[in-house]
C-alpha cells in the first residue's frame, strides 16, 4: 500500500522471514467489518482503521474528534481477531490491505 502512495517499499523481518513485497498473486484475505457498510449513506467520507496487532478504533475516534470532523469509523478485522500473529506472511498482509480497500471502494458513490 505504501509504495503505491508514497513511492517507497517497506520491509520487515518477522519470524526470521523478510517481508518486502508479495511473492505470489495476492489472494484477497477474508475480513470482518465493524459496521455494516450497506447502512452508510452513499458518497459519505469515512475513516478506515485496519486492526492487525491491536485495535486502533478508539485512537482513531479520539483523533477524529480532535480535528472537529464527524466521520463514521469502519474497522476491518481479520476473522481470527487482533494479535501479533494474526498476519502470517507478506502475502497475507497485502491480501488483507487489498480486501479492505476494495471492499469499501465498491460502495456506490454519490
Amino acid at each position: 500500500m505504501f509504495q503505491e502512495t508514497a513511492g517507497f517499499t517497506p520491509a520487515k523481518i518477522k519470524g526470521g522471514q523478510l517481508w518486502v513485497k508479495p511473492t505470489n498473486i495476492i489472494t484477497p484475505t477474508p475480513l470482518v467489518l465493524s459496521s455494516p457498510v450497506a447502512d452508510l449513506p452513499t458518497g459519505i467520507e469515512m475513516a478506515l482503521a485496519l486492526a492487525i496487532s491491536a485495535d486502533p478504533t478508539e485512537d482513531v475516534r479520539r483523533h477524529i474528534a480532535s480535528t472537529g470532523l464527524n466521520l463514521p469509523i469502519i474497522t476491518a478485522y481479520l476473522p481470527g481477531g487482533v494479535s501479533n500473529a494474526s498476519v502470517t506472511s507478506c502475502d497475507h498482509a497485502y491480501g488483507f490491505r487489498w480486501r479492505s480497500a476494495t471492499s469499501l471502494a465498491r460502495l456506490p458513490g454519490p
